[in-house]
């Protein structure tokens, strides 16, 4: 009576019961990763982010992020460091949200985000040399919510204004603020605790704390204050 020997399985580990283009794919991802770690090594520093996540999309080179812990990055995210004479600067507190599509763009400035942000999609904050964004605790962002703390200069009509210098005062956000969809923060405003903007509105001066704005320009409509 004849036997006949099983199957052999030497072949365990991750690669057990793959094809080939599994396996290809799997080792391209690997290389992808290292890379990304050997060239921007020096530019991020994340605490406690699952290894499972995608990594963020770094834009140049001259700038530093930090993230803390708990981090949840749904989707691309970018990173941008492209101004090539100043150092930016990107430092998120625990808890951070991110859905698919943000931008947060130091450029040259300073973004200080605090805990428990939440930032929806296709959002973009922004800052540029001597400026920045900063954002409290328990802050939300909704979707498509854009805060740029800088201007083309317009001083000039005989240079076009593409070619004169940015210039930023900064954007200031206080805790426990919701920005909703599609709102516009222009330079200089500062953001009370406890507000709320409404959805479309474009803030070109300051919101008091607990203010309820909405409109463009945004305007007062109530207030979450007890009377």
């Amino acid at each position: 009576m004849s036997s006949h020997a099983a199957p052999s399985r030497s072949f365990r580990g991750l690669f057990a019961n793959r094809s080939w283009m599994d396996r290809i794919y799997f080792l391209k991802s690997l290389l992808i990763w290292a890379a990304v770690r050997l060239l921007y090594h020096d530019l991020l520093e994340f605490r406690g982010l699952p290894i499972c996540l995608s990594l963020p999309i770094v834009r140049g080179r001259n700038g530093f992020a930090r993230v803390g812990s708990g981090a949840r990055i749904l989707g691309r995210l970018e990173i941008h460091f492209t101004d090539p004479t100043c150092r930016g600067s990107l430092e998120i507190g625990d808890g951070f949200h991110s859905e698919n599509g943000v931008t947060l763009a130091p450029r040259g400035g300073r973004i200080e985000i605090g805990n428990n942000f939440f930032v929806g999609k296709d959002s973009l904050i922004q800052a540029t040399s001597g400026s920045f964004v900063s954002i409290g605790n328990d802050v939300m962002f909704a979707n498509m919510v854009t805060a740029v703390a800088c201007n083309h200069s317009t001083a000039s009509t005989a240079t076009p204004m593409i070619r004169q210098p940015e210039r930023g005062k900064g954007i200031r956000i206080g805790s426990d603020v919701w920005i909703a969809a599609h709102a516009v923060l222009t330079d200089g405003v500062e953001i009370g605790n406890g507000a709320v903007v409404a959805a479309g509105a474009v803030v070109t001066k300051n919101v008091t704390e607990f203010s309820i704005v909405a409109g463009v320009p945004a305007q007062q409509i109530g207030s979450r204050a007890k009377p």
